[in-house]
């Protein structure tokens, strides 16, 4: 009987490891650059308002709302950064998210701060991005 069990739990282990390692998000060049893609057409299309709209809010809220959203583009590139650029991408998404925080709370100095802090992680992210995906990051 403690052979079937050991048997069971031996097997739900695996199974255990099977489905963590399956549902983990493939670290690679390819899911790196289509990650900023895909981030980079909503961001694109978002600021893409007419400037003649009846609306001139439109404008406003749609590049409040893009700028918002290139928090989930770090998280997103952070998830499927490969090894040589992971820590620079992590470090830009944890940045990116603490200077959206100050902005909303009105803290510029911590917002600038920020910015000139994350200066290496984000040029080399840039200069990562440019090389294996043909194109800035930004």
């Amino acid at each position: 009987m403690s052979h079937k069990i050991r048997g069971l739990a031996a097997a739900g282990i695996v199974v255990g490891l099977v489905m963590t390692t399956g549902c983990s998000s493939p670290r690679s060049v390819q899911a790196y650059c289509a990650a900023m893609e895909k981030h980079k057409s909503l961001y694109l299309s978002a600021m893409n308002v007419d400037p003649n709209s009846k609306n001139p809010l439109d404008g406003l809220l749609n590049a409040a709302s893009a700028i918002g959203d290139l928090k989930s583009m770090w998280k997103d590139m952070a998830d499927v950064a490969p090894e040589e650029i992971r820590s620079d991408t992590e470090s830009v998404r944890d940045a990116w998210a603490k200077q959206e925080d100050a902005a909303v709370s009105g803290d510029w100095k911590a917002v600038i701060g920020g910015a000139i802090v994350n200066a290496g992680p984000m040029s080399r992210v840039d200069a990562y991005v440019k090389q294996h995906c043909g194109q800035p990051s930004s």
